[in-house]
């Protein structure tokens, strides 16, 4: 049975296309269908694609081949969620901690046909913003973020569960993240590594002003309430995976849970998290 293969390349990085192009000469040479939106027709036209609109290839595909960086496989991931397909990832960025391929690996994309690969389920959060004008649902692969934006400003914040007495955090802001985001702007501000199979909820502070805070982890089954403090003086925003997000105006609040939906990575390589983190951050 073919295998078809929904093709996402992100044309701002620039090994983009010639990475998409090998990509889709080694898929095709295998027999597998490559389905691409109609917006890169005009730049692949000489591939062996089928251009399409995107709802339509996301519901023909057996899986979603993105090619950026990690950026363009939260993006890509979070689309794939919707229609329950795996997604994999090739590296034409700088990090690519969540990619699966690096670019001089694209002759394992044969794997796809064979099926010789595995199935990483990783969690994602949701989040409900209660604004004055209605409550707004957004869902994160990586983390949410409560801060001052852009101001050089601390604002405090107030971090409650079950129906707890709030903790307070004066900080430039609080990270909730999965484990997935363990590894991105949480471990930039300090935050605890988390295998990806442990599914849990990490908080960590951003510069906090306190010798004494820390961050913390909390059980996948937690609800997390953040509500920004009536003292603040500055404005508080709402950030979803570095991309989404609004400002949160006095009395409103954030409610994060684990989301019912699971991002489906697919791995061509062995490789456990540690080792793909030694090589990642040059750990030796």
């Amino acid at each position: 049975m073919p295998v078809n293969v929904f093709l996402i390349p992100n044309l701002e990085k620039a090994n983009a296309v010639p990475c998409t192009l090998k990509a889709a000469a080694i898929l095709s040479a295998c027999g597998v269908q490559i389905m691409m939106e109609n917006r890169y027709r005009e730049v692949f036209l000489n591939t062996p694609a089928v251009f399409s609109a995107f709802k339509t290839c996301a519901e023909a595909a057996d899986l979603f081949l993105a090619v950026g960086g990690d950026g363009t496989m939260i993006r890509s991931a979070k689309q794939a969620v919707q229609f329950d397909k795996p997604i994999l990832g090739i590296n034409a960025g700088r990090l690519g901690f969540m990619t699966g391929l690096e670019a001089d690996e694209l002759p394992l994309l044969s794997r796809l046909v064979s099926r010789e690969y595995r199935i990483q389920k990783r969690m994602m959060l949701d989040c409900v913003h209660h604004a004055k004008t209605g409550d707004v649902s957004y869902h994160a692969l990586n983390d949410i973020v409560v801060s001052n934006g852009g101001l050089s400003r601390m604002v405090d914040i107030n971090v409650s569960c079950a129906g707890a007495r709030p903790i307070s955090y004066r900080a430039d802001g609080v990270i909730l993240s999965t484990p997935t985001g363990s590894t991105a702007y949480a471990l930039s501000a300090g935050g605890p590594l988390i295998d990806p199979s442990v599914n849990s909820i990490g908080l960590t502070a951003i510069c906090p002003h306190s010798l004494m805070t820390r961050p913390a982890v909390f059980s996948p089954d937690t609800v997390l309430i953040v509500r920004p403090s009536p003292i603040n003086r500055s404005p508080v925003y709402l950030t979803v995976d570095g991309n989404e997000g609004n400002e949160l105006c006095a009395g409103e609040f954030i409610e994060v849970k684990q989301s019912e939906r699971m991002v489906q990575l697919i791995s061509l390589k062995d490789t456990g998290f540690y080792e793909t983190l030694r090589k990642k951050f040059g750990i030796e």
